[in-house]
């Protein structure tokens, strides 16, 4: 996670809002800030590694996972919520980056 490269896939908990998961995908990384694609669909606490990577994967390649939308986050945010994945951002539900994949 601490090299950010197009493509990459990270997972966020709790952001935007509570109690969903995110999978956000790399579109373009600049200078200070990464830009991701907004998935069209999002999990509700549903995210498994190695099977859940494989559906989205297959979501992506059939166009059905990401649209044209997309959000730019500074490359310090990101660090803030993959340093965020800690016991205690779980129990209090803090936003965080817990996985990420390619």
């Amino acid at each position: 996670m601490d090299n950010p490269q197009v493509g990459t896939y990270y997972v966020f908990q709790d952001f935007p809002e509570k109690n969903t998961e995110m999978i956000l995908k790399i579109k373009e990384v600049r200078e200070n800030e990464l830009e991701f694609y907004v998935p069209q669909k999002t999990l509700i606490f549903g995210f498994k590694v190695n099977t859940s990577e494989s559906k989205i994967r297959d979501l992506d390649a059939k166009g059905q996972m990401y649209g044209s939308e997309t959000i730019i986050l500074s490359k310090e945010t990101v660090k803030q919520l993959i340093e965020a994945n800690g016991f205690s951002s779980k129990v209090d539900g803090k936003p965080r980056i817990y996985w990420a994949f390619q």
